[in-house]
This record gives structure tokens, sequence and C-alpha cells, in this order.
């Protein structure tokens, strides 16, 4: 782009450049969560476990998500909820879950939200209602790999949902999803809580 005469329109160059920051930022996330990943699945190095305070880390994910002017993103969590977790991974995981309902929200509403779960968990639930899934859709969506063939899964490697899987149980927590066809999709990712 910047070779065919962008580089000469400054719009055209500025935008072009935060675009290849913003990948490059993303890219760089995914994979240190990758490799975060691959130490805690093989027990090479320990997690460096510490309190993360949620708020802050929903309040960052809404606000960069990619959604279109349709669509109305609100996060709901108390000031001072935290949970006992890696950084890289918590952050990995919640942030796939989030783009994901982004991706097949073209219009609603996505609803990030955690409250405690008792005194030793913290339940962080993300809802939208986007375009949804059908039963076979479900039971393969944590695969490695999978895409489901619909359009807005293009231009994926079908990672998103198995790397939330693995950040989830590496962190000692659990993940489970629930979906309808064109009414939503709504995700509980269950961590233990900070003491």
């Amino acid at each position: 782009m910047l070779e065919s005469g962008a580089k000469d329109e400054p719009d055209a160059r500025d935008a072009f450049i935060a675009d290849i920051h913003h990948q490059a930022t993303r890219l760089t996330k995914l994979t240190q969560a990758l490799l975060t990943l691959a130490r805690a699945q093989h027990d090479d190095q320990p997690l460096a476990l510490e309190p993360i305070v949620i708020r802050p880390l929903l309040e960052q994910i809404a606000a960069d998500l990619d959604v279109s002017a349709t669509v109305t993103v609100g996060v709901d969590c108390a000031v001072d909820l935290a949970v006992l977790g890696e950084r890289t991974l918590f952050d990995a995981a919640l942030f796939n879950v989030a783009a994901n309902a982004a991706r097949h929200t073209p219009h609603g509403t996505i609803g990030i939200s955690a409250r405690p779960d008792g005194p030793r968990a913290v339940t962080v639930e993300i809802a939208d209602t986007g375009s949804g899934m059908g039963a076979e859709e479900q039971a393969r969506a944590f695969d490695r790999f999978y895409r489901s063939g619909r359009p807005s899964t293009a231009g994926g490697f079908g990672l998103g949902l198995a790397i939330v899987r693995a950040a989830v149980e590496a962190l000692g927590g659990s993940v489970d999803l629930a979906s309808e066809p064109s009414i939503g999709t709504t995700v509980r990712m269950s961590f233990p809580a900070a003491r």
C-alpha cells in the first residue's frame, strides 16, 4: 500500500502504520501466550501467579474490541474483584473470547462481566447477541484448528478457543459455552479467586 502512493498521503499512511502496529502487538501477545502455554503444559517452568484486579483489564478489552457502530459493549465488575493467575494467560483467555464475540456480533450487545462464585472462585462471563452456534459447532468449538466455515471465521487459524481452554485449565479454572443459532453465545470461565 505504501509503495502504491499512500506514503505521500498522510492520512492513508498514518492509518496503515497504525494498523501494522496494532496487528504486531496482537501477534506479540499471541506468541507470548503460546510460549507461556507451552511452558505451563510441560511443567518446565511454574507459572508466575499473582493477584490480578479484573475490572481494568475488562475495560481495556472492551475498548480494544473491533465492533461496528451498531454493537454496544458493556462491562460489569466490582472495582476490587481479583483472581489469582498469570497475567499473559489470563489476558489471552479473555481477549480471545471477547474477540470471537465481536467477530460474530454484527449488531446487538456484548456483555463482559465478572462476579465472585463462592469464596474461592471468580466467574468471568462474556455474552453476545451474535449469530450463535448449532450443536455440532458447540461440540467442536474448543478443538484446535477447528473453523466452522462461516464467513466470519475466514482468515483465522482455529486456535482462539483452543488457547482459551488451555489457558483457563493451566490457571486451575474451567470454561463452558452455551449458544443458540441467531440468539447468541455465552462463555463462562471460572478462575481461582485471589485471597
